[in-house]
């Protein structure tokens, strides 16, 4: 296991995702919204598909969720607070290419560092 590979799940209040073209803005903007809640931060995100029972399945269709994959041995160690992980993930995606894909539901997003 890669010790410097991390995944962010970050929870927000659903809404329309934009255009292509202010996608980056838009996320930068969740980032750094008090409204977003860190769902998950860690090394490896189990599938939530293996544990989804009624309860679940109304939390995961009543929000959006940017799932951010990277690499980074300065990334915040997974017990800091939502204010350090969300500060921190909104500069290295304005300092880092990304490769940003959006569900066929336009719902959720993922977001992969090269």
């Amino acid at each position: 296991m890669n010790e410097n590979c991390h995944t962010l799940l970050v929870k927000y209040d659903l809404c329309p995702i934009p255009a292509e073209e202010s996608l980056r803005q838009f996320i930068i903007e969740k980032l750094n919204s008090s409204k977003s809640e860190v769902d998950y931060f860690g090394c490896e995100l189990d599938s939530g598909w293996d544990y989804v029972d009624e309860k679940l399945q109304t939390h995961l269709m009543s929000s959006c969720f940017f799932t951010f994959q990277f690499e980074d041995e300065n990334a915040p160690s997974y017990n800091a607070d939502r204010n350090e992980i969300l500060s921190y993930m909104a500069n290295h995606f304005e300092k880092n290419t990304s490769r940003i894909i959006v569900d066929e539901q336009r719902k959720d997003i993922d977001v992969y560092f090269d």
